[in-house]
Formats: C-alpha cells, structure tokens, sequence
C-alpha cells in the first residue's frame, strides 16, 4: 500500500513539474487583457484594439448634413440620426465644432453689411423694447386702478 502511495506521490510530482512556466504578460497586452469575475482569477480575456475609421472632410461634411437634415424634419431624433450615419453622439459634436472653427473668416465688404445688418436690428429692438415698455406701463395703472391701490 505504501509502494502505492509513493507511486501516485511521484507521479503528481513528475506532472506539476512537467507543466509549462507561466511567462509574465508584455505590457502592452497587459493594459488590454480584462479580467472576469465570474471565472477563475487567473482567466483574463484579451480585447483587441478599436480600428479607427479615418473620414475625408467631404464625408464628414456629407454625414453632418445628412444628420442635421434628418434632425431638421422632425423624422429623427439627433440619437437615432447619429445612429443612422454610423458615428458616434461625440463624434458627430467633435465634427460640428472643427467645422465651425474651420469656417473662412468674412472678406471686408461683408463685415461692415454684417455690422450695418447689426447696426438695424439693435435698433429694431430698441423701438419695440419702448412699445413694450409703454405698453406695460399703461396695463399696470389700468390694474392698479381698478385694485384701488393708488
């Protein structure tokens, strides 16, 4: 019995030491590597890197139009359109604002329509602020007359 004992104890030995060495992962796999909690602690799972998907200008242009078109028409919401052009909500706000910064600035002659257009409308505003203004004036002693409080 004891030739038997010492024949299974030499046998698990001969096995633990014939298993390969664990190496110790290179770091840029180790940032990748996810480990799940419902298996084992020694389980890890590696995730490859996103492709990122390059676009022209003409193509980010293309999908902002088409997004703000879909948006425009009261057919989709700004999630549902982003879905549909294939990107992503901040893709699509990144996009819209390097657009926006990328806007040639105003030759000379249509700055100074632009200020003469600004020019009228502040004065515009200004005649129907004082319309408003009188407006409510009048509206106010009218209900303080009848509430009796002057």
């Amino acid at each position: 019995m004891t030739d038997e004992t010492n024949q299974k104890t030499s046998e698990t030995t001969a096995l633990t030491h014939s298993l390969p060495e664990k190496k110790p992962k290179p770091p840029a796999l180790a940032s990748a590597a996810k480990t799940s909690r419902s298996r084992s602690p020694s389980t890890t799972i590696l995730v490859a890197p996103q492709r990122t998907k390059r676009h022209t200008p003409e193509e980010k242009q293309a999908k902002i139009g088409q997004i703000e078109s879909d948006i425009s028409n009261g057919a989709m919401t700004l999630k549902d359109a982003v879905q549909k052009a294939g990107i992503s909500d901040e893709t699509y706000y990144q996009w819209k604002r390097s657009a926006k910064l990328a806007e040639p600035i105003m030759a000379g002659s249509d700055v100074s329509d632009e200020i003469d257009d600004l020019v009228a409308l502040e004065k515009e505003n200004l005649r129907l602020r004082t319309i408003l203004a009188e407006r409510l004036r009048k509206e106010n002693a009218e209900l303080r007359r009848k509430l009796k409080l002057d």
